[in-house]
């Protein structure tokens, strides 16, 4: 069974680049990829994932 999980990265390439390796890995499932604070609630709440993947600071404010 694999691990479900949900990406959050606001940079670009990072996101991209983040995924890529968690994609080559056997064993896990890219439930979402987010770019902001509000769709990686809403992925969350639809998706259940088993892990969340997330930058620490969110667009729109950047706060923790």
């Amino acid at each position: 069974m694999p691990i479900r999980l949900v990406l959050a990265e606001d940079h670009y390439l990072v996101r991209e680049g983040v995924r890529s390796l968690l994609e080559a890995e056997p064993g896990f499932e890219g439930a979402a990829v987010c770019e902001e604070l509000e769709s990686l609630l809403e992925a969350g709440d639809r998706e259940r994932p088993d892990v969340v993947v997330t930058d620490i600071r969110m667009p729109p404010n950047h706060s923790y």
